[in-house]
C-alpha cells in the first residue's frame, strides 16, 4: 500500500529535506521551526479568493519560527520554492524578525523581563518617595496620578 501525501505535506516534506543543506541541523532543524499553511485552512470560505482555489492552483503559506516568509502556490517549481523560501528567510533575518540561534530569542524574551521589571521598580521608587512626602493626602494622590500619566504618555 502506498501513502499519497497531500500536496501541502508534498511542500513541507520538500522544505524539511531538500532545504535543510542551507543549514546545520544541529542549529537549525527546519522540520521543527518551518509550517506550511494552505490558504483554504486560514481564510473564511467567505473570502472569494478562496472560492477560485477549491477548484483551481492552491496557495500556500510558508513560515519560519511563526514568522511568514514566502507564498508558493501548486504549480511552483522546487527550484523557485528555494528562491522564493531562502529570500524570505534573508529578508526576515536581516530585519530581525527571525534568529537562526534559538538561544537568542530566551536571550531576549529575558532583557525584555528585565526592562519590565526595572520599570516596575522605577515606578514603585517614585511612589514610595511621593508617599514620604510631608504633604496633603489629597496632593500625595494627585502626584502618583501625574507620575502614572507622564509613564502612559511615554510609551
Amino acid at each position: 500500500m502506498a501513502i499519497v501525501l497531500s500536496e501541502k505535506q508534498n511542500i513541507a516534506e520538500y522544505i524539511y529535506n531538500k532545504l535543510q543543506k542551507h543549514w546545520d541541523i544541529q542549529m537549525v532543524n527546519l522540520r521543527h521551526r518551518v509550517t506550511v499553511v494552505a490558504d483554504l485552512e486560514k481564510w473564511r470560505p467567505e473570502v472569494v479568493d478562496i472560492w477560485t482555489q477549491k477548484d483551481n492552483e492552491k496557495f500556500y503559506s510558508i513560515n519560519f519560527d511563526n514568522e511568514f516568509i514566502c507564498r508558493v502556490g501548486s504549480k511552483t517549481s522546487p527550484k523557485q520554492l528555494e528562491v522564493e523560501f531562502l529570500k524570505g528567510v534573508l529578508e526576515a533575518y536581516k530585519n530581525n524578525k527571525i534568529e537562526f540561534d534559538e538561544r537568542k530569542y530566551k536571550e531576549e524574551t529575558e532583557l525584555l523581563k528585565q526592562i519590565t521589571h526595572d520599570k516596575k521598580e522605577d515606578k514603585r521608587i517614585k511612589k514610595q518617595k511621593i508617599d514620604k512626602l510631608n504633604v496633603n493626602p489629597i496632593v500625595k494622590e494627585t502626584l502618583k496620578q501625574l507620575e502614572d500619566d507622564e509613564n502612559t504618555t511615554a510609551k
